[in-house]
């Protein structure tokens, strides 16, 4: 009897620590057990070294990790520019992830969806030709695998506060090679969205896309950026390209089944679609099949352009995620440039 109680919580771990049932953005993850908010996970384990604090660079310490600067309403984006939309004292709120709601199919909800809500059906192109993008992450803290070069102190399960960790890092990445090598103007959001419930952040991220609408900016393509949660129905968690190891890719669309204000999800689909051919063309299984989900609108009502992209899993790395993102801005590039 023993033994097979100790062979079923064997089994139970190793089955929790690649993700649980968690099928992308579409539910929170299901990781490790929470080790608190002062632990670090290194190879899916929870650890608590003496030499911790030498290891983790100062902006991985939560106390001490700083907000993303603020930046006046009235000024322009330039190229490429990092903001932040909301106060930045929440990206020092902790939460406590034993008291969250985990929605059963998506953690995005009705609840505080702000009193006007906001559709955005013009483009406006501050310099000639340019495409302008907004880069956002409505689940800033998605966090990857670590490894020597990207150690970080854990926030919840597969979460972190410290951008250069999470999946900032790799819109950072994406806006710098759509900027410098494409010449889009590209406005990256690094605000964190998730405090102070996980489930209510589609709500503020919303909140921070208006916020671009009021002061007048808009843009050919908005992008929230996540990361996935792995799932064995993959045959590969990475595909290699020119000798490089990549993390896998799926854009998301939403129908809006359960909100009144519904996107133009079939415009929505047509660019994921054709996103997703580009980067299958580049490397066959680079992107999985678009995901369509009949009761989520992942904010895309604002736009008929507008996707929810999610750059690997929380079993890749962040290096194999970077090394996604120059085939993401080539294919980009190439849609909307037609």
């Amino acid at each position: 009897m023993l033994t097979a109680v100790a062979l079923c919580a064997a089994a139970v771990f190793a089955f929790r620590s690649q993700g649980g049932f968690s099928p992308g953005a579409l539910m929170p993850d299901w990781g490790l057990g929470d080790p608190g908010d002062s632990a670090v996970i290194v190879d899916g384990t929870a650890t608590y070294p003496a030499e911790e604090m030498t290891v983790l660079s100062e902006s991985a310490a939560v106390a001490e990790y700083p907000p993303s600067p603020e930046t006046s309403p009235t000024a322009a984006p330039a190229p490429s520019v990092r903001l932040n939309l909301l106060d930045p004292e929440d990206n020092v709120t902790l939460r406590d992830p034993a008291s969250e709601q985990h929605a059963s199919d998506s953690p995005e909800s009705k609840e505080a969806v702000p009193e006007h809500d906001v559709r955005i059906d013009t483009i406006t192109r501050k310099r000639e030709g340019a495409l302008r993008v907004l880069i956002y992450h409505t689940h800033t803290e998605e966090a990857y695998t670590p490894t020597p070069d990207y150690t970080y102190r854990t926030h919840g399960e597969w979460h972190t506060q410290n951008l250069e960790c999470s999946i900032a890092r790799v819109g950072e990445e994406l806006a710098f090679i759509l900027a410098e090598e494409y010449g889009w103007e590209v406005a990256h959001d690094t605000t964190d969205y998730e405090p102070p419930n996980f489930d209510t952040a589609y709500a503020r991220s919303l909140q921070g896309v208006a916020a671009y609408a009021e002061r007048g900016e808009t843009f050919d393509l908005y992008i929230d950026m996540h990361r996935d949660s792995y799932s064995a129905i993959h045959a590969s968690n990475t595909v290699t390209v020119g000798g490089i190891e990549a993390a896998r890719l799926r854009l998301l669309v939403g129908k809006g089944g359960d909100f009144d204000q519904k996107p133009d999800w079939e415009q929505n689909l047509t660019l994921a679609q054709s996103i997703t051919d580009r980067l299958n063309a580049i490397a066959p299984t680079l992107a999985a099949s678009v995901y369509l989900s009949p009761r989520n609108r992942y904010n895309q009502h604002v736009s008929t352009n507008a996707v929810l992209v999610e750059v690997g899993n929380n079993l890749n790395t962040m290096e194999e995620a970077l090394a996604v993102v120059p085939f993401l801005a080539e294919a980009l590039d190439a849609v909307m440039g037609e």
